[in-house]
């Protein structure tokens, strides 16, 4: 396996997560985004990311950067619709729960 890990998400179908979580908060996305099969996917850098829901590894694939091509083990992630800990906007004020 390849030590380089190029982590994907879809920018058609997740673009709202994109813009939420990954340029409004983390900051770790990438610029630019790659073809995949068809879809334009945008390369993201966070090892861990919180928002991720599920993830799909598709293995080592040849990944041509504009001329330069580098083989990546690539992971396609599919991001969370809302924020981690969003339980706790809906606890009463006095600390009683639901």
């Amino acid at each position: 396996m390849i030590d380089q890990r190029l982590f994907l998400v879809s920018f058609g179908a997740q673009r709202r997560e994109l813009e939420r979580y990954c340029f409004g908060k983390c900051g770790n996305i990438g610029i630019g985004a790659i073809n995949l099969h068809g879809g334009l996917f945008v390369p993201c850098r966070c090892e861990d990311c919180p928002y991720v829901s599920a993830s799909l590894n598709l293995g080592d694939a040849e990944v041509d950067f504009g001329g330069s091509k580098e083989i990546w083990h690539v992971i396609v992630r599919r991001l969370t619709w809302w924020a981690p800990n969003l339980h706790t906007l809906f606890q009463p004020q006095d600390g009683r729960s639901k």
